[in-house]
């Protein structure tokens, strides 16, 4: 379905990451893990008239639906810490390292996507054997 997508639109794998990212924070389609994200992903495609800019196309939350909600990113967060295999210390000794807060309840939503990104990107890097010294 996305790859139908894609190819209407005349995007390669470079232009889907960036979108990907700006959509959903992700770099790589396999990094979603929920199904409402994946619908989301896919319905923002549908919406988008060729030639589509990733750079600058329409977001999910800008065309008909909300962005990740707080505890939508908290989620991520928390699978992406299991699977890394990080300790909840381990997870707050990285929180306070790159963003100087010891939870991630004080973070903005924006911090919070940015954090999972780092999180997604280590374990992509890594294949799960990061350490939080990162």
């Amino acid at each position: 379905m996305v790859e139908v997508q894609l190819e209407r639109l005349g995007w390669d794998r470079n232009q889907e990451s960036v979108y990907l990212e700006r959509c959903l924070g992700y770099m790589e389609r396999s990094r979603i893990t929920r199904y409402q994200d994946l619908r989301l992903y896919i319905d923002a495609l549908r919406t988008l008239s060729p030639p589509a800019d990733p750079c600058t196309a329409p977001l999910p939350g800008q065309l008909h639906q909300p962005p990740p909600s707080r505890e939508l990113l908290i989620q991520n967060g928390n699978t992406l810490l299991r699977r890394l295999g990080w300790t909840t210390d381990q997870g707050r000794a990285f929180l306070k390292r790159h963003f100087d807060h010891t939870s991630r309840q004080s973070l903005s939503d924006e911090q919070l996507m940015q954090f999972n990104r780092q999180l997604d990107a280590l374990a992509a890097t890594a294949g799960g054997d990061a350490s939080p010294a990162s």
